[in-house]
């Protein structure tokens, strides 16, 4: 072996050598806390809102987010936030500190939050019906320590307005409970309708719902228990068996084919029978989903009420 060349293996470990004592100089004094978050004070604030598309005339809530990105814990901490025109508002509901409404701007005193913490405010309004976009303005400041990123202490989030189509409706349930209605089909044929009310989650929830005629899916094999048409239900996140949406269907009778006489209406979803609920006084799924009433209006047409805990449902009669 050559005198001027070494084994492989000395030549890693030198090397490797030389990293970690780079590594230990780069780093002296410091955490990784240190090289990740910004020295001294940070505070910033992100907008998000569900559902980001949302039928015209529901509610939709807008997530502000501050966090505090620096090494040091931020003091009195100041939201103040616009929410857009046109818009009503329905509740604020932060995660610490309070909150004042003047008009349309909410002020927010949030205290305190430590390195590397975070906290939302969720405001929640009522869009306009015509169709646009709405920008919901928030800014973020601190009393101490002095905050010199200033860039990110303002922010916008925006969310988009659509008028229904025939089938399909998006909306957001607020944590107080509320409705997002589904409107009944034009055809006297077909004048189903639905809506979904809000149980007592923390952070209500967004929903989807959509109806298609018996035909689309076959969820329902047995054609004389099964006829009007499908009321799909996509979303209800955070929901439990203790704290389920309730959700009303209305049918007409005059979907029953005329070679069939049904004597008990009967609700399925995924083609499994919904049972009634346990306890007339309850305000549980259980089982889940599960029947709360039936009823028949002056109309002919029927109503009947579920709860369920489920986060997509498919119900049909």
């Amino acid at each position: 072996m050559s005198a001027n060349r070494r084994p492989l293996w000395i030549v890693l470990a030198l090397s490797l050598g030389l990293m970690v004592a780079f590594t230990s100089t780069a780093l002296a004094g410091h955490t990784v806390r240190d090289a990740v978050y910004v020295k001294g004070d940070d505070v910033s604030v992100t907008v998000g809102s569900e559902p980001y598309a949302v039928t015209v005339g529901n509610d939709v809530a807008f997530f502000v987010n501050i966090s505090d990105r620096g090494t040091k814990a931020a003091h009195g901490l100041t939201l103040t936030d616009t929410i857009p025109a046109g818009t009503s508002l329905v509740a604020v509901v932060p995660d610490q500190g309070t909150c004042v409404v003047s008009t349309n701007t909410i002020v927010c005193s949030l205290g305190d939050l430590p390195s590397g913490g975070r906290t939302t405010v969720r405001v929640i309004t009522t869009t306009p019906s015509t169709q646009q976009i709405l920008g919901d303005k928030a800014t973020v400041a601190v009393s101490s320590p002095n905050d010199p990123n200033k860039s990110n202490n303002k922010t916008t989030g925006y969310t988009q307005t659509q008028t229904p189509y025939p089938d399909e409706v998006d909306g957001y349930v607020p944590p107080a409970g509320g409705v997002v209605s589904l409107p009944h089909h034009t055809s006297v044929a077909h004048p189903t309708s639905a809506a979904v009310k809000g149980s007592h989650t923390t952070d209500g929830f967004p929903v989807e719902m959509y109806v298609y005629d018996n035909d689309y899916y076959g969820y329902c094999q047995i054609s004389q228990h099964c006829f009007g048409q499908i009321v799909e239900i996509d979303g209800l996140e955070g929901l439990t068996t203790a704290h389920p949406a309730t959700v009303t269907l209305r049918y007409d009778p005059s979907e029953i084919p005329g070679s069939h006489t049904v004597t008990h209406t009967r609700l399925f979803d995924h083609g499994e029978v919904v049972p009634h609920c346990f306890g007339s006084a309850g305000k549980s799924a259980a089982p889940n989903p599960c029947v709360v009433s039936r009823s028949v209006l002056a109309n002919g047409d029927w109503k009947i009420v579920v709860r369920t805990a489920e986060q997509y449902a498919v119900f049909q009669l």
